[in-house]
């Protein structure tokens, strides 16, 4: 009797195996966020979290400032309808300060013999101290100010050609002298200057298309304006100085200024809406913190993004605000749910995505997902033959899922919720051919 000898299956199978790359390259349809890089990981980045502070009964915030002293942070309200309010170190309530605003204020952070922040709505100033909120007489109203070189500089809104300048170490002595107070007159083919901000020995004065460089070390006999450069109408409330370096938003991005080279790096941040409405921007902690339109995976919205100077890494917050402020290298802002800070670590969501190509010849398919770390992750994969989610817990430093999609190129969209997150490294492995 002869039996049938089954032949032994063979097959020949290809694989490949990549590695996602953690950094945002913004080659995604969105920019990430909710992650911080942290070096060998990305972990929880900032997020959005309440002050303990309660608004004035039928209020709506519009801005506010804060000031840490010896008794602790006092914080200083101007809400919607342009009423200051004022709130005492260690306490939760705030009082009706008197002053009014008739619209948002400009502000300047001044130090030296009397540390706050001076606010003007273009007709009048007021002065936010540790003990309270007072109207100033003797200042003059601005659009704009900085605190540079122990003087108080400003321009009158009712003239953006003008220059004030106080006396040294005189908040609100502005009486011509030598030696004392006066101002200058820089009128420029540039446009009116929209923002004032120091660095190092000089005080820049941006214009609206341009910035100039003023040298005031000595009296005002000796100082000399010079022109800088010309660039793209400037969003006034974006200028800001961190880590040596000035930056802003323009019409045509985000721009960088070392004192020597200015550099457009929009290239980098190509999410940004080119339609912005009233962007602005703080440094704190060493980072800008710029808040504006970006374009997301469902349109556009307003968000925070945080830039390093020296590391040159960002972070995106998805908050809407109608003014932020900084204090002892904190970021707190005004929206129309309350009053916020940005606190490391409290995103409450994280999301990154990442464009695959499949390194295999067709047919092939995008066969299984390893991912390294910590926490709860839900992966969507998209190709031109489909889509497919896997959920992945790494509650052991290591998760891996079958994904068996067909196709050249896929959409790799990462999300991440809750406290754990620990993201290591992913790799996915690509697979062709199989059973003959």
């Amino acid at each position: 009797m002869m039996r049938a000898q089954k032949k032994p299956l063979s097959g020949s199978v290809r694989t490949a195996v990549r590695e996602v790359p953690l950094q945002d390259s913004s080659e995604g349809d969105a920019p990430d966020f909710g992650f911080e890089d942290k070096g060998k990981f990305l972990g929880a980045g900032y997020g959005a979290e309440a002050l303990p502070l309660t608004l004035p009964q039928g209020q709506q915030a519009q801005a506010v400032y804060a000031l840490d002293g010896a008794e602790g942070r006092a914080y200083c309200l101007v809400s919607a309808d342009g009423k200051v309010w004022y709130c005492a170190a260690g306490g939760s309530a705030f009082t009706d300060s008197g002053v009014q605003f008739a619209a948002r204020p400009a502000a300047c952070r001044v130090s030296g013999g009397e540390a706050g922040w001076l606010l003007s709505d273009g007709t009048s100033v007021a002065l936010f101290a540790a003990d309270g909120v007072g109207a100033e007489a003797e200042i003059p109203a601005f659009s704009c100010a900085c605190w540079h070189y122990e003087r108080l500089w400003l321009v009158p809104a009712s003239d953006a050609e003008q220059l004030y300048f106080s006396a040294p170490g005189a908040l609100r002595d502005f009486s011509s002298a030598i030696g004392g107070g006066g101002y200058v007159r820089v009128p420029d083919e540039k446009g009116d200057i929209c923002a004032l901000v120091g660095r190092e020995n000089y005080l820049y004065l941006f214009r609206e298309q341009g910035v100039q460089r003023l040298s005031a070390r000595g009296d005002e006999a000796e100082f000399e304006v010079r022109d800088e450069f010309s660039c793209a109408r400037v969003y006034a409330e974006t200028v800001c100085e961190t880590g040596g370096c000035i930056y802003w938003l323009g019409e045509d991005g985000l721009h960088r200024f070392d004192g020597g080279k200015e550099e457009n790096f929009a290239d980098t941040c190509r999410f940004f809406s080119e339609t912005q409405l009233s962007p602005f921007a703080v440094a704190a902690a060493g980072m800008y913190t710029l808040h504006a339109r970006i374009c997301t995976e469902g349109g556009e919205e307003d968000a925070f993004v945080l830039i390093h100077p020296l590391r040159g890494d960002r972070q995106v917050v998805r908050a809407s605000a109608s003014f932020a402020s900084a204090c002892g290298g904190e970021v707190i802002f005004a929206s129309d749910a309350g009053l916020f800070r940005l606190q490391k670590g409290a995103a409450p969501s994280r999301r990154i995505v990442r464009r695959l190509e499949n390194p295999l010849a067709q047919p092939s398919c995008l066969s299984e997902v390893v991912l390294y770390g910590k926490g709860m992750y839900v992966i969507r994969f998209s190709g031109e033959r489909g889509t497919r989610i896997v959920r992945l817990n790494a509650a052991f430093g290591r998760a891996r899922a079958a994904v068996n999609l067909a196709g050249g190129q896929f959409l790799c969209e990462l999300l991440s919720e809750g406290p754990a997150c620990e993201l290591r490294a992913l790799t996915v492995r690509y697979t062709k051919g199989g059973l003959q």
